[in-house]
């Protein structure tokens, strides 16, 4: 299986882990990281990834995100001009731009999954089906693993 974690998978270790939902979704990625590649899953970015994760100005966690993908990113895909009109048509159809750049990327990877948490970039993917790639919050991926 081909995972793209989208930026905000890479940054929420760093995000403030008293909410419960916040502290789930962090262990959930860890877990979803290690047993993936423990079976020999690939996790696949993208330069918009990198760029999101570079624009963050806390450096703390800027460099954290950055080092987590460095570890698990086997293929760090360009986004091309295809890529873009892709975008743009998932930009019409409700998701941001950001967004709709992630999908167009895992879409050109030929991700299966999509990782976010981003929870109105899943319903809107989901209600619009916009692809064959499934945009899926790690809770909804772990219980997938485990039944």
């Amino acid at each position: 299986m081909k995972i793209y974690p989208d930026s905000c998978i890479y940054g929420r270790p760093n995000d403030n882990q008293t909410q419960a939902d916040i502290e789930a979704e962090t262990l959930a990625i860890s877990v979803i990281f290690d047993v993936c590649r423990i079976a020999g899953h690939i996790f696949i970015g993208s330069t918009h990834v990198k760029d999101e994760i570079m624009a963050n100005s806390n450096a703390t966690a800027r460099d954290a995100a950055r080092d987590l993908f460095e570890d698990i990113v086997l293929h760090c895909a360009d986004l091309t001009a295809a890529d873009i009109m892709r975008a743009q048509v998932f930009m019409a159809q409700g998701l941001g731009k950001g967004d709709s750049l992630h999908l167009a990327a895992a879409e050109a990877a030929d991700a299966d999954v999509l990782l976010t948490v981003d929870k109105d970039f899943e319903r809107i993917a989901a209600n619009n089906k916009l692809s064959k790639v499934r945009v899926l919050n790690p809770l909804k991926v772990i219980r997938e693993i485990i039944t």
